[in-house]
């Protein structure tokens, strides 16, 4: 199978550590073994080196995710983006993302992440209101989430990034509105909306299964999605992905290149790989076993599974699947290997597709299992 040449090469590098861990989360993430933040970053840096060649382009991005990035001192975070930069050579092109909670950052924390190098940030603020924040167990409060949002500003980052959650139990239309009202007049230049996913064994669906706590139904939360959606686009902040809104120019490039099915590679505990188009490499998600040196997994992916991805995360876009990248990707002829399978979504109205480009509609988006069953079928 042919494939297009790399045009973006996203590096991911996982914290796992946290002050407090959220009350919906299931990610592998821990609140009680920060003794450990030493020897996992000198782990972390020894498979950084030990990587370096498995790329032969520069990274276009870079993203710290978690846990709580921004727990690291900026000691560690320098010596991380040293190790990245002599591997994989980034630029000052390069955009490079940190996650932060509200409340855990000060002025002079945020100024020395922007004299690292680091020119993106994103706040995980999920809501507006005490009461929703206490639901989630989130340990900030909205003037914590303000006041960073702030302060990110005025150490010097222009691309700063929100995180806003619906289908929270107890959470209304209105709440929805002034959290949107409220975060649209600070310095935010991209706005993350998405639903709650109650997860097995967390505290929120226990909590759930009990009866203490109720979700929204769906058609509410879709509601507030749509209301959402409204009130960013007459503000300029438009949608270019299912859960993501931006200003012009300010998308996020490294999850811009996860659904473009770009390679990326992920560092440290539980991250993932995608280290050539069909091989997938996944770390273990155990701090201790990822210290001790457990070798990580490797999946071969099969080119109709490839194919299937890309459809997948295309799909996710505004602007849909390109069909000359497809094309040229997989010297297949898209019209010709899935135009009988679209037809169903197409007659249902759920698919737009043209000489260029296959989109899923506004009513697709909802519905967009469905297109994805007839594709798989």
């Amino acid at each position: 199978m042919v494939q297009a040449p790399i045009k973006h090469l996203g590096l991911y590098v996982h914290t796992p550590f946290c002050l407090s861990k959220c009350r919906y989360c299931d990610f592998a993430s821990w609140s009680n073994k920060r003794e450990l933040e030493s020897p996992y970053i000198k782990t972390l840096l020894k498979e950084i080196k030990y990587r370096s060649d498995e790329a032969n382009s520069p990274a276009d991005s870079v993203f710290f995710g978690g846990g709580t990035p921004s727990l690291l001192p900026i000691e560690s975070l320098e010596a991380i983006l040293s190790a990245l930069d002599k591997a994989f050579t980034l630029s000052k092109d390069t955009e490079i993302s940190i996650e932060a909670n509200p409340g855990t950052v000060s002025l002079d924390y945020l100024k020395a992440l922007k004299a690292l190098g680091f020119n993106r940030i994103s706040f995980g603020v999920q809501a507006m209101q005490s009461h929703l924040l206490k639901i989630l167990g989130r340990i900030h409060s909205a003037h914590d989430a303000v006041l960073s949002l702030v302060q990110a500003y005025k150490a010097g980052f222009d691309n700063i990034n929100a995180d806003l959650m619906f289908g929270i139990p107890t959470q209304s239309l209105k709440d929805v509105k002034e959290s949107i009202e409220t975060l649209s007049a600070l310095p935010i230049s991209h706005l993350s909306c998405y639903g709650l996913i109650v997860e097995d064994g967390t505290p929120i669906k226990k909590d759930i299964d009990k009866g203490l706590l109720h979700l929204p139904d769906t058609e509410y939360e879709r509601q507030m999605y749509y209301e959402a959606k409204e009130m960013l686009h007459k503000k300029g902040i438009m949608q270019y992905e299912v859960s993501n809104f931006a200003y012009k120019g300010k998308e996020c490039r490294h999850n811009l290149g996860t659904w473009h099915r770009e390679l990326y590679l992920g560092f440290g505990s539980s991250s993932a790989s995608l280290i050539r188009p069909n091989l997938r490499r996944s770390n273990p998600p155990n701090i201790e076993d990822y210290i001790a040196g457990k070798s990580p997994e490797f999946t071969e992916i099969s080119e109709s599974d490839q194919m299937f991805e890309y459809i997948m995360l295309g799909l996710r876009l505004v602007k849909g699947i390109d069909i000359r990248d497809f094309n040229m990707r997989f010297n297949r002829d898209f019209i010709k290997t899935y135009g009988e399978k679209l037809k169903p979504s197409i007659n249902k109205r759920l698919i737009h597709m043209d000489n260029t480009h296959v989109r899923l509609t506004e009513k697709g988006f909802d519905l967009m299992n469905s297109v994805l069953l007839d594709i798989m079928e």
